[in-house]
């Protein structure tokens, strides 16, 4: 059996609808099987201006729209996203149903 590095990651975003909402946090740590850290990512994602954060996101997570006007939009980041979690298991509180389909549909966007 392969032995993969993880990533563990968590994302915040503009709401919980995964079609419509967009990331405006990826913070990402990967380490080995054995737990060890190998690297970080981590950024700040400006969503658009045409995509509102949620009031119920923004009590939640504390970033507001100020902190992201001068942030970098999701396909800025994606390759260095992808290339990130390339090759690696992915892992995280309630990834499966929540950040991987969010994740996967920002870079389908990004193409």
């Amino acid at each position: 059996m392969e032995q993969r590095n993880i990533v563990w990651f968590d994302l915040e975003t503009t709401g919980v609808n995964t079609t419509l909402d967009r990331i405006i946090e990826i913070c990402m740590i990967k380490t080995d099987i054995k737990g060890n850290e190998i690297d970080t990512y981590y950024a700040l994602v400006n969503p658009g201006s045409n995509i509102e954060c949620r009031q119920e996101a923004i009590e939640k997570h504390g970033i507001t729209p100020d902190l992201l006007k001068d942030q970098d939009p999701f396909e800025y980041i994606a390759r260095e996203v992808y290339d990130f979690i390339d090759g690696c298991d992915l892992g995280g509180y309630n990834a499966l149903f929540f950040d991987i389909p969010m994740l996967t549909e920002e870079l389908m966007r990004a193409g």
